[in-house]
């Protein structure tokens, strides 16, 4: 992405299709349909279509297909994706939490009132038991002493730090904030440490303390297999990633594009057939690799709000993971309220899209907010692409009946909904408001 494509574009194993990777297809400690090694040799197999399809242009035309209100407001809706998941209970600062009757409430709770949730299921005798597939969520239920979290108070502090920088231009903004969060957090004998004195908080300190950490990865390096190629399920893991990659991160990509300011009035954009290809082509080296399908990652905007225009940023990034496979102990102790107040302020940046759309034309503005109001609720970029989309298929199906129609000479005279609303805009403009 940085050598050929020249943008300043990060990859890594996206967060939706992951998810759908591990709890779906492969199941709670290997209770899903397919297996590990076969879940990988379906990634691998869609990585190489998908990367035929990149290689001949067509995934260029398929992403010109997307309408033009849905391309636009995908920028917004991923932003506000960012900004929900910085502000929940278990990735971010905290303010957000879970409530069983209106699905999110207000939280901010220290971690000793909150509780997890798990799917059970209560037998004939009265014994309750996991569900079967079943996973427990994070502390994400907060049961009293809402807004009475020290680190949430520790997360405001950062992200008021950052937005003031920003509100300087000043550059680094972002990590001002998460290095200034993240060395308070380190101190263990006070209220916001990420080291607490508990056997989870012991075990995290004794592994801080090695700071450089080298891992092998033997175990999943080339685990893929073919051996479930002739199952449903296999070909319905691989159908689902495909379309989620060609929807989730080519909209990504095109997004991320748009927000650097790349794209032109076609909305392409200088470097997308080799950005095509890049993306592809590390879907099949990630499940060498033994990931899930490897995207371009919607926190790259963060890196493109701090002047990044060239694929330095995407090589800088590489050398940094690199970096990261020995210092995993240092990096995995940057606790989530450093994290979110960067997620909410990059939301915040992503917003400005949105005057682009034409908020008076409903035919625009409709699957323009269907696309936007999905995209972080269904927790999914791809489902609020196919909302969109779907919405404004929808509401275009009259005019394009009536052009058909009309085409083959079959009707006159019938308006389609635009020539309408131009009537409408006509009347309004040639009325004069106290006309006499």
């Amino acid at each position: 992405m940085g050598t050929f494509a020249n943008l300043p574009l990060a990859l890594a194993p996206g967060m939706g299709t992951n998810a759908y990777f591990a709890y779906t297809v492969v199941g709670f400690h290997g209770s899903g349909s397919v297996s590990y090694q076969s879940a990988l040799g379906a990634v691998f197999i869609e990585g190489l279509i998908f990367l035929l399809i990149s290689a001949i242009g067509l995934r260029a035309k398929l992403a010109k297909l997307v309408p033009k209100p849905v391309r636009i407001s995908s920028s917004a809706g991923i932003g506000l994706f960012l900004a929900f998941i910085g502000l929940q209970n278990d990735q971010g600062i905290g303010l957000i939490g879970y409530s069983s009757s209106t699905l999110v409430t207000l939280g901010a709770c220290p971690t000793s009132s909150r509780a997890s949730l798990a799917p059970v299921v209560t037998s004939a005798n009265g014994t309750v038991s996991l569900l079967p597939g079943g996973t427990v969520s994070g502390d994400i239920l907060c049961l009293h002493h809402r807004m009475q979290s020290p680190t949430f108070w520790l997360g405001v502090v950062g992200f008021v730090i950052i937005a003031y920088c920003l509100v300087k231009n000043i550059k680094g903004a972002m990590i001002y904030g998460i290095v200034f969060v993240t060395a308070v957090s380190w101190f263990r004998h006070s209220k916001v440490t990420v080291f607490p004195h508990t056997p989870a908080g012991n075990s995290a300190y004794k592994y801080f303390k090695k700071v450089i950490d080298v891992h092998v990865i033997k175990d999943t390096a080339g685990a893929l297999s073919f051996k479930s190629i002739g199952k449903g399920h296999f070909w319905e893991a691989l159908v689902t990633f495909l379309y989620v990659d060609i929807l989730d991160t080519t909209g990504t990509l095109y997004s991320m594009a748009r927000f650097a300011g790349f794209t032109t009035e076609t909305g392409d954009f200088e470097g997308q057939y080799f950005a095509f290809m890049s993306d592809a082509s590390a879907i099949v080296v990630g499940s060498l690799l033994g990931t899930s399908p490897v995207t371009v990652f919607i926190e790259s905007s963060t890196g493109i709000r701090e002047g990044g225009r060239t694929g330095l940023t995407a090589l800088t990034v590489a050398v940094y993971f690199l970096l990261a496979f020995s210092f995993t102990p240092l990096l995995a102790s940057i606790p989530a309220w450093a994290v979110g107040p960067p997620l909410i302020l990059v939301g915040v940046l992503m917003m400005r899209s949105v005057v682009e759309i034409k908020w008076d034309d409903m035919r625009e503005a409709i699957p323009a907010f269907v696309t936007l109001i999905l995209m972080p609720l269904t927790y999914s970029i791809a489902y609020g692409l196919i909302g969109g989309i779907g919405t404004y298929i929808v509401l275009h199906l009259w005019d394009w009946g009536v052009g058909a129609l009309r085409e083959f000479g079959i009707v006159k005279g019938v308006k389609s909904n635009s020539e309408v609303i131009n009537t409408q805009v006509s009347r309004d403009e040639t009325t004069k408001p106290f006309d006499v």
